[in-house]
């Protein structure tokens, strides 16, 4: 399955340009939706969207649409993946209303944080078996 979407629908410089000049914003999802059948959402890896914010996406969208969020910078950039059980928990229990529309987490590690594989391990213990757990890597020393 192929899916094809950007990082995200609501630049404001997309007015005019991809979303029509007349289109309110409070209907860009919906419009979005109708090109493309998945979405990155980053405004997830600043702060945890609302539950009735969440709710609205998969509301808004068709059956077949999926969403990939970013996992919050609490968990990879301040905790940098060590303690993190409660504010990983906290993160899928608030997701959750996505429920099959979530389609994968992106969890971006800070440029700057070393190869360690067993924080790394521990931290794929906490993660459910769905959705997909996608890591980026960003230290060269994980390259190996």
């Amino acid at each position: 399955m192929i899916r094809v979407g950007t990082s995200g629908f609501s630049y404001r410089h997309w007015k005019g340009v991809f979303y029509p000049e007349e289109l309110s914003p409070r209907k860009w999802l919906e419009f979005y939706a109708g090109k493309f059948d998945c979405v990155e959402i980053n405004s997830s890896f600043y702060h945890l969207p609302r539950e009735t914010v969440i709710a609205s996406w998969r509301d808004r969208t068709p059956p077949d649409f999926t969403f990939v969020l970013k996992g919050s910078r609490v968990v990879t950039h301040r905790l940098k993946l060590k303690e993190c059980a409660e504010s990983v928990s906290l993160f899928y229990e608030r997701t959750a209303p996505l429920s099959e529309k979530l389609g994968a987490v992106l969890w971006q590690l800070p440029p700057r944080f070393p190869k360690d594989p067993e924080r790394l391990a521990a931290f794929l213990d906490l993660l459910p078996p769905r959705p997909r757990a996608v890591l980026e890597f960003r230290d060269p020393s994980w390259f190996s």
